[in-house]
């Protein structure tokens, strides 16, 4: 039987982040053998807060060991303090010793945290139970966001406050700033019908929402479609016949604001693929070379070494890589496919009918 080990984080987005990393094998040293991929579930991270009940939920922490479905009969609010900070790792336990030792995780200010009963035992969740869990929040129909990524945030952009004790007040960015590393923002809200203005010197992933509107413009419904159709209007806006420079920084921008939601997980795994090949268009085309050679590595490795796409996952892989290396073969294997296959997914011949603009090196 496989199990889901319990574990703890203070920032659950920046460890959903380094999780992902480990996965695109970011932290693997030269010659050392390519891990599976990890798989993990971070709910709190997707739980949208409901208006604050009357009285307050409280639910202890080792409830989730002795049985994880009990959370379902929660308010949702309930259900979201409950999660707080939890991470569920599906491995064994030698994997998550090694996760737990592991350089990127003793390096960091904050460090993950494995949860044991009082015989010192790891707390783990049985396979079944844990889809069962998964799959009964999704079937609440339970409201989800993404976090706004920080580096695509604009002065006048209109965000929702996540960090105390402003949580759920409205504000207006003013200034945005970058010091040693660190992200200080500046923003101005309603404060009993005054204008405030606040300054947070160390703004991290989560901390701020975007509108509404535009977070479930994205991830309602079909999420791949929805992207589909966010980067082609970007491609169309930047390669379009005779693009103003205006048009240039608008689709720019508007890519980098997608490729801020590389952190999104899709459970099927061509779907992810697709998700990812989308999130490399996005990476090279505004500049992120570090992202775009993770990504590329991972999609070399993904086919094989060859350049001619099998299937539609690997023709989406083959134009993204097209676009990270303007090599005029991959271009062309995609042609190849698109004018070979009848049955071609119309976002791929969409998508590279203007992306076959791009200069060849």
């Amino acid at each position: 039987m496989s199990y889901w080990y319990v574990l703890t984080h203070l920032n659950p987005a920046q460890i959903e982040w380094m999780l992902q990393r480990e996965n695109l094998g970011e932290f693997r040293r030269d010659g050392d053998p390519v891990p599976e991929p990890l798989e993990y579930f971070v709910p709190f991270q997707f739980l949208m807060r409901a208006p604050v009940p009357q009285t307050p939920t409280s639910v202890t922490e080792d409830y989730i060991a002795r049985d994880i479905t009990d959370f379902i009969a929660e308010e949702d609010n309930g259900i979201r303090e409950a999660l707080h900070r939890y991470i569920f790792i599906h491995a064994d336990e030698q994997r998550i010793e090694k996760i737990l030792n592991s350089e990127w995780n003793r390096a960091g200010r904050l460090h993950l945290f494995q949860h044991r009963d009082s015989d010192g035992v790891p707390l783990r969740v049985p396979d079944d139970e844990m889809r069962r869990f998964i799959d009964t929040l999704r079937n609440r129909q339970l409201r989800y966001y993404v976090g706004q990524p920080i580096n695509s945030i604009e002065v006048g952009d209109t965000v929702t406050l996540r960090i105390s004790p402003w949580e759920g007040h409205k504000a207006i960015i003013t200034r945005v700033e970058v010091r040693g590393g660190k992200t200080r923002l500046t923003v101005t809200l309603d404060v009993l019908g005054n204008l405030t203005r606040v300054t947070f010197p160390d703004v991290h992933e989560g901390d701020i929402l975007f509108d509404d509107e535009t977070i479930a413009r994205l991830i309602n419904g079909n999420l791949l479609h929805n992207f589909e159709q966010e980067v082609f209007t970007a491609l169309t806006r930047r390669f379009g016949r005779k693009p103003s420079d205006d048009d240039r920084r608008k689709a720019t921008s508007h890519l980098a604001r997608l490729y801020g939601y590389h952190g999104v997980i899709i459970d099927d795994p061509d779907r992810q693929r697709r998700f990812m090949a989308l999130m490399l268009i996005c990476a090279s085309l505004i500049g992120e070379k570090e992202a775009k050679k993770r990504y590329v590595k991972q999609f070399q490795e993904w086919l094989g070494g060859h350049k001619e796409p099998a299937n539609d996952t690997e023709a989406y892989l083959v134009l993204a890589l097209f676009v990270a290396l303007r090599d005029p073969a991959l271009r062309d294997a995609v042609k190849a496919y698109k004018n070979t296959h009848p049955d071609c997914p119309d976002i791929i011949c969409h998508l590279f009918s203007r992306l076959k603009r791009l200069r060849c090196r």
